[in-house]
């Protein structure tokens, strides 16, 4: 794959036709102009929420101070999810605008970093809902368990090292990615994430099993557990047992 043929079709997701260019230059930044609109409200408005929900809890436990509050730690997860799509949502403007204009005007340093960000960022977000998951699993399957487990410090560690294999991910787009310019097309400066077709493949099928089937797998499994277990439980003969250990 020659460097000319490959850097517009990566700045353009792939697209092999003037065509769908033009398409993609209109349809894309006005998508990505409503998901940057409404998904970064959406999700400001979720960590306002929280936050005061937080607050309110904590005095709470604040009470009782050997009681740990596992709503608490709940909501510091969902706290770290809207962050990190928050910071997802930063990358798209860039994209956009390379789309829009063709051409990568942002340099090397924002190439690399724009990438880096888009796979740590995609990749937190993913690992944090199956540690949701897991934390409802626990809940409700194992409610000694989460009581002594789901504290909220342990669970706000937690969500932090979860940014470790998440940046451990993003890595090889901040080594590998770079600013090419084709000399034999008008398309100027494009931002491309390997030299190698095969570096990109290998590097997308590992980040597809770690970054989605892996977690995919972690969140079907938890759920699945529980619907298993609220199912044998249920009885006919009054209210399932379960009932006193769903959150609040």
């Amino acid at each position: 794959m020659s460097l000319n043929s490959s850097s517009a079709d990566d700045l353009l997701g792939n697209a092999s036709s003037s065509g769908l260019a033009n398409v993609e230059q209109i349809l894309v930044p006005v998508l990505n102009s409503l998901i940057v609109l409404l998904g970064g409200a959406g999700h400001s408005l979720v960590i306002v929420i929280l936050c005061g929900r937080q607050k309110r809890r904590l005095g709470v436990a604040g009470q009782s101070p050997q009681t740990p509050a596992v709503g608490i730690g709940t909501d510091v997860l969902l706290l770290a999810l809207s962050a990190a799509d928050l910071l997802l949502l930063f990358t798209i403007p860039f994209h956009t605008v390379g789309i829009a204009l063709q051409w990568w005007p942002f340099g090397d340093v924002m190439c690399r970093l724009v990438g880096f960000l888009g796979s740590a960022c995609s990749s937190a977000s993913v690992f944090t809902l199956a540690m949701l998951a897991v934390s409802r699993y626990l809940t409700v399957v194992h409610p000694a368990r989460a009581y002594s487990l789901l504290t909220p410090r342990r669970v706000s560690v937690a969500a932090v090292l979860l940014w470790v294999p998440a940046c451990c991910l993003g890595v090889p787009q901040l080594v590998f990615r770079s600013v090419g310019n084709p000399t034999k097309t008008p398309v100027g400066l494009a931002c491309f994430a390997f030299l190698s077709h095969r570096d990109q493949l290998i590097y997308g099928l590992f980040h597809f099993v770690m970054a989605f089937l892996l977690p995919l797998f972690t969140i079907a499994v938890a759920y699945g557990s529980i619907y298993v277990f609220l199912y044998r439980d249920s009885t006919p003969a009054g209210p399932p047992r379960w009932s006193a250990t769903r959150e609040k």
